[in-house]
């Protein structure tokens, strides 16, 4: 009796990648590329597990006569090796209960199997058994694409009937689980950037976790923090900024694009400028549901408060009419999730901006 796990290596043809002859042992006898070595096993409440004449294994006592009970079972993981993750499409068993007692035969009459992706909650398949070897095939649903841990099928049986002079066997010849094991590349994690003046330009420098070669960075710019403009492009990770705003904020981001059209944003890191501004923010700091803002205004008059996402997504608005000097506002900060988000004052056309965390 042979038990098979076939899968495909990436850029390969069909193979078998681990394959367990159960002639007298549980651990895989082949292996291929990216896939990792595991074993067949029962279910606590299985008395005991044998091979018949060293070609078929069944596992003996302790199947259910009522319903499903969930430590009566075939195990079968498969997991890939470190650097590879999983495409898994189908799974074929070949079963039967066993022939011994009257000619009705003993054992399970229904099984079902489930896998750890749910906690072994939900049926993939169900079906009958008798005497005879069937095949059944289980078709799987897309999450089990892309795994990278091991996954566990568990094969149950039950409303299993006992003749006479018999054996509760459940029986197992070939077993295979169909997919392609794929070499993974780190996907792009984390992109960090700072920047500094050097003279009458702007340094700028950034660290790119996992990004793949050719990877392509945006260099943006803004002046109040919300709006960017993208200034340059290039695949290193520094750039000089000859072109920034003298004695004014800027704030810069960079946008990381890789090969295969992944993206990511760095954090936005702020220039401190000098140029004189109607109104500028003293303090911002999220309290609950509202946004806490301390203003200071050279002069009264109309103005505009506003909050930006990171990305430049305008996510709430609201115009004043405010006097000279210190003022309080509180503004409504909605439902947004935790991040870095950015505060800006309009007043007689100059902007002021200032980053706060939610």
């Amino acid at each position: 009796m042979a038990l098979f796990l076939l899968l495909t290596v990436a850029g390969a043809g069909a193979q078998t990648a681990e394959a367990w002859n159960l002639n007298g042992v549980v651990y895989a006898t082949t292996l291929a590329t990216g896939v990792h070595s595991t074993t067949v096993s029962l279910g606590s409440a299985i008395g005991s597990g044998q091979y018949n004449a060293g070609s078929e294994y069944f596992g003996e006592n302790g199947w259910p006569s009522g319903g499903l009970d969930l430590n009566a079972y075939l195990q079968i993981p498969v997991g890939p090796n470190s650097g590879y993750y999983l495409n898994l499409s189908s799974i074929t068993l070949t079963m039967r209960r066993s022939t011994t007692g009257t000619a009705a035969g003993s054992g399970p009459q229904s099984w079902s199997i489930r896998s750890s992706l749910d906690g072994y909650t939900t049926d993939l398949l169900t079906g009958t058994l008798t005497t005879s070897y069937q095949n059944f095939t289980i078709n799987l649903p897309a999450s089990y694409q892309a795994l990278t841990s091991v996954v566990s099928f568990r094969v149950y049986g039950y409303n299993q009937v006992t003749t006479t002079g018999g054996s509760n066997r459940f029986v197992f010849d070939n077993i295979s689980i169909a997919g392609s094991s794929i070499a993974m590349t780190l996907a792009l994690q984390s992109l960090k950037l700072t920047a500094r003046p050097m003279g009458s330009k702007i340094g700028l420098q950034w660290s790119a976790e996992g990004a793949e070669p050719g990877t392509q960075y945006t260099i943006e710019r803004s002046a109040d923090g919300s709006r960017f403009d993208a200034i340059g492009e290039t695949e290193d990770s520094v750039f000089t900024d000859g072109s920034a705003p003298a004695g004014s904020e800027s704030y810069y981001r960079v946008k990381a694009v890789t090969p295969d059209g992944g993206s990511i944003y760095s954090n936005i890191a702020l220039i401190a400028g000098s140029a004189p501004s109607t109104a500028s923010i003293r303090s911002v700091a999220a309290q609950g549901s509202s946004v806490q803002a301390q203003l200071h205004f050279a002069e009264g008059g109309a103005c505009q408060v506003s909050i930006w996402s990171r990305d430049g997504k305008a996510l709430y608005r609201q115009a004043l009419e405010v006097q000279s000097g210190d003022q309080s506002v509180q503004l409504a900060a909605g439902t947004w999730p935790h991040g870095i988000y950015v505060l800006t004052v309009s007043a007689n056309g100059i902007n002021s901006s200032k980053l706060f965390a939610l």
